[in-house]
C-alpha cells in the first residue's frame, strides 16, 4: 500500500523517487529541535521528527497544495512517568483535503514493546501540550518493523505513552461500579478480560473488543474455563449459565 510505502521510505532511510519531500533541521541554541518537510501538491510525502523516531505519512490525495510541515519535538512538560517518547508537535502551512487522515508511526524495539505491553501501548494526542492529552489513540504494533501505528484525522501534539501508568485515564469511568458503555471502566467484567500477550505480540494485531474489529491479527480478550468472548455483549459469556465471567 502506498501509505506503507511511504511510512517504510522515512524510517529504513531508503531514498527512492516515490517519496517525495524536501527536508530541513532547524536546530535552534536554548530552543526545542524543529524538522520541517515541504510536501508537493497531489505527491504527498514523509515527515519526520529531529530524532527520527516520529514520522507522518500523507497520501497524495490529502495534499491538495503545496505545504510545509514542521515536527517540533520537545520534552513532556508534565515529565509523566507515562511518556514513552518526547512530544512531537506538528504545525502544518498550507491546506490539506477536507477531512484528511494521517498515518503516525512511533519506533519503539520489540523487546520494549514486550516489557511494557502491547496492549498498553496508546498515542496522548491534545491541542495545547501545557494541558495535557485530550484524547488516548489506539493503534497497532507491527514487531518486524518495530513501530506502533496510528492514524489521526488533526494535528496538535503527539506522544507514546504506557497506558497502565496513567493514573485516572478512564474519563468515563464515574464511579465503583460499571459504567455502561465505558470501554475502559475496571468495574465491567468486559474490560477486566485482556488478550494475551502472545497474540498481540504479532505483527498488525489488536485486542478487539468490539464487534467490527478491522485489525490484520484479530485477538480477544482470554477468557476462563467455560466461557468465549461475546463482542456484542463485550464480556466472556457463559451460553449455558447465561452469565458473565465475573457475575453471580
Amino acid at each position: 500500500m502506498k501509505r506503507n510505502a511511504l511510512i517504510l521510505c522515512s524510517v529504513f532511510g531508503l531514498f527512492f523517487t516515490a517519496c517525495p519531500g524536501e527536508t530541513t533541521d532547524d536546530p535552534i541554541e536554548n530552543e526545542d529541535p524543529v524538522k520541517q518537510t515541504d510536501l508537493v501538491a497531489d505527491q504527498g510525502g514523509v515527515a519526520e521528527s529531529p530524532d527520527g523516531n516520529f514520522a507522518l505519512a500523507l497520501d497524495a490525495a490529502e495534499v491538495v497544495e503545496d505545504v510545509t510541515v514542521k515536527v517540533t519535538e520537545t520534552p513532556d512538560p508534565n515529565e509523566s512517568a507515562a511518556s514513552l517518547s518526547p512530544a512531537y508537535v506538528v504545525d502544518v502551512d498550507g491546506d490539506l483535503a477536507i477531512n484528511f487522515t494521517a498515518d503516525l508511526t512511533f519506533a519503539l524495539s520489540a523487546a520494549d514493546a514486550e516489557s511494557i505491553g502491547v496492549q498498553n501501548l496508546r498515542v496522548a494526542h491534545g491541542e495545547n501540550l501545557a494541558d495535557g492529552w485530550d484524547e488516548l489513540l489506539t493503534g497497532t504494533y507491527d514487531s518486524e518493523a518495530g513501530l506502533y501505528r496510528v492514524t489521526t484525522y488533526s494535528f496538535s501534539f503527539f506522544m507514546l505513552v504506557d497506558q497502565s501508568k496513567i493514573e485516572d485515564a478512564c474519563e468515563c469511568d464515574s464511579d465503583e461500579t460499571c459504567t455502561a458503555d465505558c470501554g475502559c471502566d475496571a468495574d465491567c467484567p468486559a474490560n477486566t478480560s485482556e488478550c494475551s500477550d502472545s497474540c498481540m505480540a504479532q505483527s498488525g494485531a489488536g485486542c478487539c473488543t468490539g464487534c467490527g474489529c478491522d485489525f490484520e491479527v484479530q485477538c480477544t480478550p482470554e477468557c476462563g474455563s467455560g466461557f468465549q468472548w461475546d463482542c456484542e455483549i463485550g464480556c466472556c459469556y457463559d451460553y449455558e449459565a447465561h452469565v458473565c465471567e465475573g457475575e453471580s
